[in-house]
């Protein structure tokens, strides 16, 4: 017989500044927040695409992506392609703090990986109270229930990070009760206090 321990995170440090996230979307610029290795398991050509889908539709955002890692000459490459160096930002390595305050200015979390384990980032966006899109792939179901703390979309569909994304942005009272409901989990589940 085993036990599975997951990982805690302490809420009273990720806690969200609701004056500064979830504010009407209208007229304001989107802040779209991805954290991790810059390495291809992680998908973010496939989130690059995306955001190009989401310039195209006239959706004022800003994509920020926080890490650093070998893939970055490439993906630096698909950036350039797509002409999104006005939008989209690499912000390399960050500690926890600076982790958390760039979390704290963003309406939407993104996780595009096309795998992973159990991933750590989910749970401080959650803690944060951000709704979150991520796709259904290894650990990530157990965090994000479908519908009810978050979305979750196939790997490899920059068309789902799209609609999933406008989908958020076009629903605001849907995803505000989407980022409480998900640091609600993190606090019942997740937390260091429940740990």
């Amino acid at each position: 017989k085993s036990t599975v321990i997951h990982a805690g995170i302490d809420c009273d440090f990720y806690k969200p500044n609701v004056e500064c996230h979830m504010k009407k979307y209208k007229n304001k610029k989107i802040i779209i927040v991805s954290t991790g290795r810059l390495v291809p398991l992680k998908g973010y050509e496939f989130a690059l695409f995306a955001i190009r889908e989401l310039l195209d539709e006239n959706i004022n955002l800003q994509y920020l992506i926080i890490g650093k890692g070998y893939d970055f000459d490439r993906l630096k490459k698909i950036v350039s392609d797509l002409k999104l160096q006005d939008d989209v930002f690499f912000t390399g390595l960050k500690k926890s703090q600076e982790v958390r305050d760039i979390l704290s200015t963003a309406d939407i979390y993104l996780l595009p990986s096309i795998n992973e384990s159990f991933p750590g980032a989910i749970l401080e966006a959650c803690a944060m109270q951000l709704p979150v899109v991520a796709t259904n792939v290894g650990g990530v179901p157990e965090i994000i229930k479908n519908g009810v703390n978050g979305i979750l979309i196939p790997p490899r569909h920059p068309a789902s990070i799209t609609s999933a994304i406008y989908n958020l942005i076009n629903n605001p009272s849907s995803s505000q009760r989407l980022g409480e409901k998900a640091r609600e989990l993190v606090i019942n589940e997740f937390s260091i206090e429940q740990e």
